[in-house]
């Protein structure tokens, strides 16, 4: 399953419809989008005017995202806390 991409233009009449007074119900069946989404582009619009994560996220939250998750502990060590063994 492919990922859908909007235009920045649609993106924006969508926030303009539910600043109008549009329920994000009424966008969701209207457009078929997700309301997660809708709520999603509102959150960005509000803070940054924009949809880009550059605008909206200050660099230490781009930071976290982009590093790599670590293991926190081995097989061996989930092991030894289940049976309580060392």
């Amino acid at each position: 399953m492919t990922r859908k991409r909007y235009s920045e233009d649609f993106k924006k009449q969508i926030v303009e419809l539910y600043n109008s007074g549009k329920t994000a119900l009424d966008i969701e069946r209207e457009y078929d989008l997700h309301a997660f989404v809708i709520y999603g582009w509102i959150k960005c619009y509000k803070k940054s005017g924009s949809f880009k994560a550059s605008d909206y996220r200050t660099s230490e939250e781009i930071a976290l995202s982009r590093r790599p998750i670590t293991r926190i502990m081995s097989n061996n060590d989930l092991v030894s806390v289940y049976t309580n063994k060392k």
